[in-house]
């Protein structure tokens, strides 16, 4: 599953939460892989301590 794929599906749980403003949807993504994007690079990080 790449990047983009993770980023709607988190978006579309949400909406189980919180409601959407759908006209926003590109910024929402593009928040959402900006935060997946940052745990990628911790994990590698932790990975490359041990």
């Amino acid at each position: 599953m790449n990047i983009d794929e993770k980023a709607m599906m988190i978006l579309e749980g949400m909406e189980t939460y919180m409601q959407i403003n759908w006209n926003l949807e590109e910024l929402y993504l593009k928040a959402i892989k900006a935060g997946l994007l940052e745990i990628e690079k911790k994990e590698k990080e932790l990975k490359e301590e041990k």
